[in-house]
């Protein structure tokens, strides 16, 4: 199999021995509302907002771009990965070998399992234990992924309210929604804003969390959050910064700024 450049070859990546379950995540910053029990299975129960000092956590979703040699984006995750909830491995490209390769490198480099989900491929977030499986419209239905990967943690991107409802009902711990804002990726397609992003907040109730997705940057943190999002994922805000890892505390710091703001009752200038 033809490596990607940067890849690390097989000798280096770590497999299931020594590597961390499926318990919650050890960081506080990238504590996810939305993990099973421990080989759980996640249907029927309800998302938490985790709280550290009494504030709600809300989460930072990172996703690749699937352009990155990956060398880069096993250094970059590293480093970002303290104060982001989660890595999404959105690498359209690779096939399943190559992902497990890629999980293992990240890993290796200190990134936990639990931290990373795989975008579409149930078979290999199952196989790698990761954090769960994100499900587009072309992936998986909800009954299959159940069916044959009980207690697989997963989430649903989604584009309208109602989906958010229906993804909800169908067990997903968590949806994406978007894109709220206008975002290069999708040129000539106006954002569907903050009410659509409330009203699936609406539809999901307190059966999965939402998660906002599309030309968000730090300054519509609050916007987002006040419109009841559990978070933010961010694709191009990280990946095409000049410095991703500054770009990621970033975000961080808007996301825990709001969770202060909205206790106090304070307005953020």
């Amino acid at each position: 199999m033809a490596a990607r450049e940067g890849m690390p070859g097989r000798e280096g990546i770590a497999g299931r021995e020594g590597t961390a379950g499926r318990e919650g995540m050890a960081n506080t910053g990238g504590t996810s509302p939305f993990k099973g029990e421990a080989q759980g299975d996640p249907r029927g129960q309800q998302a938490q907002r985790p709280e550290q000092d009494g504030l709600a956590v809300h989460e930072l979703h990172v996703i690749t771009d699937g352009k990155q040699p990956w060398d880069r984006l096993i250094r970059i995750a590293a480093e970002i990965a303290p104060v982001v909830s989660a890595i999404h491995l959105r690498e359209p490209q690779a096939g399943a070998a190559m992902l497990c390769e890629l999980i293992g490198a990240l890993t290796a480099a200190g990134v936990s399992l639990e931290r990373l989900i795989v975008n579409d491929r149930a078979d290999v977030a199952w196989a790698m234990r990761t954090g769960g499986v994100q499900l587009g419209g072309r992936s998986l239905s909800a009954a299959q992924v159940r069916d044959r990967f009980p207690g697989l943690v997963y989430g649903r991107s989604v584009h309208r309210p109602e989906e958010a409802g229906d993804a909800a009902a169908q067990g997903a711990r968590y949806v994406l929604f978007g894109h709220v804002f206008a975002t290069p990726s999708k040129p000539g397609r106006p954002g569907r804003g903050v009410r659509e992003l409330a009203a699936a907040v609406r539809c999901a109730a307190t059966a999965a969390g939402v998660i906002a997705i599309g030309g968000i940057g730090t300054s519509q943190v609050a916007e987002v959050c006040a419109a009841g999002a559990a978070g933010i994922a961010v694709m191009s805000g990280i990946w095409e910064a000049a410095d991703p890892v500054e770009a990621a505390r970033c975000y961080r710091a808007a996301l825990d700024a709001y969770s202060v703001y909205a206790v106090r009752g304070e307005k953020q200038a």
